[in-house]
């Protein structure tokens, strides 16, 4: 279910009024090509030459032009539609904006909805778990069964549950490219807050990956950073309100502590990957220690 469909379920807006929102934050969403335009990776004259060489066959995009003459790559190329995306007015404010419901209400709701989201998840994440998982016969069982003159053949050798299934889910979750994406989105937000741009829609976006992570941690019950990735979240989540003024104090002081936190994730994930035990992580006193100084931080932002 989307946030849209939630809203009408909840009989917050009607579903003429999300048809409306959803073509209002369509039709404010800035071309690609104006990101680019923006950018200014080549002078006017150029980019009208390509503009021109689209018009005449479409087989030339503009994208495409620029990717053959080697002036854009493709890592850029992400990082802009990154930029686009992030300049989609949020379907809260849209609603706000035109008057079907208050910051208030949509606020509200929007946390009821991720976090039912994440019930849903545990709800189906259960269900699968006790229809497949089974104990363990051991070796001492199997020679009773031998002993009892039945056929073990026929007996259904089951497998062992994993004491928290959700632990691969985290793991699926927060890649690498998950990590770079949120570090690209930080970088993007300090060279915005340095220019002295907006960076709302940003830290909406920031917002929504780091509580699908939250999310996700609680899942495996990950105890090792629970505390630090919900503060982390709660820290992002005040921000929501705030103006452009306040929110680019904000983030002007915090930026590096975030990017800390995501980088001291990531490090903290690939030692998971590899023990798939957040209690071995736990007698690392390196990582211990470098969680309880995010932390510290974190609660002085």
């Amino acid at each position: 279910m989307y946030f849209g469909d939630y809203l009408v379920s909840q009989k917050v807006i009607t579903n003429e009024q999300l048809v409306l929102s959803l073509i209002f934050q369509i039709e404010s969403l800035p071309s690609i090509y104006q990101i680019i335009f923006d950018e200014k990776l080549v002078q006017a004259e150029m980019f009208l030459e390509f503009l021109k060489n689209e018009a005449k066959d479409g087989k030339l995009d503009l994208i495409g032009q620029l990717k053959s003459r080697k002036i854009i790559t493709e890592d850029k190329i992400q990082e802009y539609y990154l930029k686009q995306i992030s300049k989609k007015i949020p379907l809260g404010e849209v609603i706000c904006r035109l008057n079907f419901s208050t910051p208030d209400t949509i606020n509200f709701h929007l946390k009821n909805f991720y976090d039912n989201k994440f019930h849903e998840i545990q709800d189906k994440e259960d269900k699968k778990v006790e229809a497949t998982a089974e104990v363990e016969i051991s070796a001492a069982a199997l020679e009773s069964l031998k002993e009892l003159g039945m056929d073990i053949n026929s007996q259904k050798v089951e497998q062992k549950v994993p004491a928290n299934p959700f632990v691969d889910q985290f793991l699926e979750l927060f890649t690498e490219k998950f990590k770079n994406k949120v570090l690209k989105l930080l970088q993007i937000m300090k060279k915005s807050v340095d220019e002295n741009a907006d960076v709302t829609n940003y830290i909406n976006s920031l917002y929504r990956d780091v509580h699908l992570i939250k999310g996700s941690v609680m899942l495996a019950e990950l105890k090792l950073v629970e505390d630090f990735i919900s503060l982390l979240d709660e820290k992002i989540e005040k921000q929501l309100i705030n103006d452009t003024t306040k929110l680019n104090a904000w983030f002007k002081v915090s930026h590096s502590v975030l990017d800390q936190s995501i980088n001291a994730l990531w490090t903290y994930t690939q030692n998971l990957s590899q023990s798939k035990n957040d209690q071995t992580i736990q007698a690392n006193d390196e990582m211990v220690q470098l969680i309880q100084n995010l932390n510290e931080e974190l609660s002085n932002l």
